[in-house]
């Protein structure tokens, strides 16, 4: 598939998602754990290699290319995961502190 830096971006993307959408499933569900994000995960991979194309020079082959992308986005959401277990912890803690105030006032 090194050919395909010749190709414009929506034809090299479609040639990327017949050969690869399998590939970057499998590889989004294994590292996300969580099917329905790993579709997400996928479409958003394959929008930020058709949004890129023009920075693909053809050194590497275009699926080493696509798995780079895909590894850099997952990794993205592996943190904002992390951020969001974050947030809600705090927020629960929060809402059992005030909880414990209001039952302290009321006593």
């Amino acid at each position: 598939m090194k050919k395909m830096v010749n190709l414009d971006a929506a034809e090299a993307t479609k040639k990327l998602l017949d050969s690869y959408t399998n590939v970057g499933y499998k590889f989004s569900s294994f590292v996300l754990q969580n099917p329905t994000e790993a579709e997400d995960a996928v479409q958003k991979i394959f929008m930020k290699a058709f949004r890129s194309w023009d920075t693909f020079q053809g050194r590497a082959d275009a699926k080493t290319w696509l798995l780079s992308i895909a590894r850099n986005h997952l990794y993205d959401r592996l943190r904002e995961q992390q951020r969001e277990r974050r947030l809600l912890r705090k927020a629960l803690l929060e809402a059992q502190t005030n909880d414990r105030r209001e039952y302290i006032i009321l006593t």
